[in-house]
């Protein structure tokens, strides 16, 4: 009788092991067992918003279950545009990547965080007095700004307004310099002071002393400021050019004769190259031989300074693109300089190979050089 009681007694036992948090239901005559189950939950966490102020990012929802659906609306603020939306688990497993501002994707069996990148699209204006540059910009734009020519009697000293910026090449006190443009207006003027010599002046009137300052100039001293003080005539040898240079050598109207330059590589000239705040003037280069691929000029292969009062006679010859007599490539300044010398190759010019930087008052010899103008491919100014 006992066990037909206990067999009756477990038949009656009501076992509930499924209902929903919260939930109610009527008591029924017989014991009733619940049994509560639990399922892992992950959370949502927008970790990266970039800019700040670029807009909102909404999570629906922000704790889920593996295998629900969770949904990313980006809300970009005025002037700002979705530029990246992307989702990451623990271990930086990519879930989502779009840029889309709404987008849905499955939970994983991990938390996630969320990434957001604006693209500010709001413009700002540069205005630059006594020099080129000046316009609207966004946000980063890539600027470049340009000292007008000196007047009689002073050199440039400066840029005043240029304090915050931060500069990707040049600087403050050069008369060519690039930043990325701030999230405000700028207002930069070039400013002049009388003209003086530079200091720390290396006096070349051999050759073998200008290839001593190439070499000292080649080891690391880039902005050594040099003179000649005689004419030069080259040695019957392979010049190795003068590498990426800032300083200022003023050939004060001499002449180096004869150079060789032969090279089977690109930015190929007495200079291979010229920086921002460098300047190569007053200087003539007879019956120079320059012979390279792309950007070959007689001076300089590639200038991002100043090249000035020069002229060149003889050959410039590349096997690829931009060669000029005088400049191969210009994104500087190159102004009153004048090209007798033969050039060849895909795209030439007679002074310069490609400019996207300024030209001015030059000319090349028309009855030496057929079928070609001044620059080969112009994207800057020419005066």
């Amino acid at each position: 009788m006992k066990r037909k009681f206990l067999a009756l007694l477990l038949a009656c036992i009501l076992t509930v092991s499924l209902l929903p948090i919260g939930s109610a239901f009527a008591m029924s005559e017989t014991d009733v067992t619940l049994t509560a189950t639990y399922e892992q939950l992950y959370t949502v966490t927008v970790e990266e918003v970039y800019p700040s102020e670029g807009g909102t990012v909404v999570v629906d929802p922000t704790i889920a279950m593996e295998g629900e659906t969770v949904t990313v609306t980006v809300l970009p603020a005025y002037g700002f545009r979705l530029e990246w939306l992307i989702v990451m688990d623990v271990n930086r497993n990519l879930i989502l990547d779009t840029f889309n501002t709404e987008a849905s994707f499955t939970m994983p069996a991990s938390d996630v965080t969320v990434e957001v990148y604006f693209t500010d699209m709001r413009t700002y204006t540069l205005t630059v007095n006594n020099g080129a540059g000046g316009g609207s910009y966004r946000v980063n734009d890539y600027v470049r700004i340009t000292a007008d020519e000196a007047p009689a009697g002073k050199q440039f000293k400066e840029w005043t307004g240029a304090d915050g910026l931060t500069f990707i090449s040049g600087s403050a006190a050069t008369e060519i310099a690039r930043f990325n443009m701030p999230a405000r207006d700028v207002t930069l003027t070039a400013t002049y002071e009388d003209a003086q010599e530079p200091g720390d002046v290396y006096l070349i009137g051999s050759y073998e002393e200008l290839k001593a300052f190439a070499a000292l100039v080649n080891g690391g001293n880039r902005g050594r400021n040099a003179k000649l003080t005689a004419d030069i005539v080259a040695a019957d040898e392979n010049w190795t050019p003068i590498e990426w240079y800032s300083g200022i050598f003023d050939g004060c109207g001499y002449t180096i004769t004869g150079l060789r330059i032969s090279r089977n590589d690109a930015y190929v000239g007495m200079f291979s190259g010229i920086e921002e705040g460098g300047t190569v003037k007053n200087l003539a280069l007879k019956d120079v031989n320059t012979q390279g691929s792309f950007y070959a000029g007689g001076i300089v292969g590639s200038n991002c300074g100043v090249v000035q009062n020069c002229c060149v006679t003889g050959s410039v010859t590349g096997s690829g693109n931009y060669v000029g007599g005088i400049v191969g490539s210009n994104e500087g300044v190159v102004r009153y300089c004048y090209s007798a010398a033969t050039v060849s190759s895909g795209k030439t010019g007679g002074v310069i190979g490609a400019n996207s930087g300024a030209a001015k008052s030059c000319y090349y010899d028309s009855e030496v050089l057929t079928g070609v103008s001044a620059i080969g491919l112009n994207d800057g100014t020419a005066t």
